[in-house]
């Protein structure tokens, strides 16, 4: 090896370094920019808990079931006047509600009782 090899070799070597850290750090950031509430199909669920849901605004796909599971001694329910969207009945500490999101559109709901608690699934 000669030294005009090395003189060259030793600036690619550092940027091939260089873009792999780059190549990585952009990676990442790339995969951290999706929205943090938007969820796969399966199931989602949302704790009612201190007299709220414990995700205010949830993103799915069509087809995911969504499961409120009531962590307060007090009833709540979950439950929307739009027609397709969740009618829970109230539930005891600890019981639940599950509801599949079969068609695509905004499902605003509340606890029937305690109208103030609110939430929003965004079917997609």
């Amino acid at each position: 090896m000669n030294l005009g090899t090395l003189n060259v070799r030793r600036p690619l070597a550092i940027l091939a370094a260089v873009g792999l850290v780059v190549a990585a750090v952009l990676g990442f950031a790339l995969s951290s920019s999706a929205p943090q509430n938007a969820e796969a199909a399966g199931t989602v669920t949302i704790n009612i808990k201190d007299f709220a849901f414990s995700k205010k605004t949830v993103t799915v796909k069509r087809g995911t079931t969504i499961k409120w599971v009531n962590k307060d001694t007090t009833k709540h329910n979950a439950y929307s006047d739009k027609s397709g969207g969740p009618k829970g009945k109230l539930l005891a500490k600890n019981k639940s509600y599950s509801w599949k999101a079969a068609k695509t559109g905004t499902f605003n709901y509340y606890c029937t009782p305690h109208p103030h608690m609110k939430g929003k699934i965004v079917v997609k």
